[in-house]
């Protein structure tokens, strides 16, 4: 598995801080192209997050799944399909709930 937990992220020198979710508002609705840096659960919350670094430079956050309360969800929205370094595209999308955000693997 490709995943780290919060304390293995941060015993190697990985800040899941640094990554924000609320850039999604300021990008908007659109496809961004970057980078999968790290998958990390979550620290307090059972949510596998995509650390993503953007062509644009920024750093989000994104979450794929609740453990246990979401089990609709299919397969982490497929995270754990994903590999970090992996280019990837972040698509941020409105649904009922207000805007959504995933990570896609990135197709020639």
């Amino acid at each position: 598995m490709n995943e780290l937990s919060y304390a293995q992220a941060r015993d190697i020198g990985i800040d899941p801080a640094l990554y924000q979710f609320d850039l999604i508002e300021v990008l908007g609705i659109g496809t961004y192209p970057g980078t999968l840096d790290h998958l990390v659960w979550a620290r307090s919350k059972p949510i596998l997050q995509a650390l993503v670094t953007l062509n644009s430079g920024h750093k989000i956050k994104a979450s794929g799944f609740q453990r246990h309360s979401r089990h609709d969800l299919p397969e982490y929205f497929g995270y754990r399909n994903l590999v970090p370094g992996m280019d990837i595209h972040l698509v941020v999308d409105r649904n009922s709930r207000g805007l959504q955000c995933l990570v896609k693997e990135a197709h020639s």
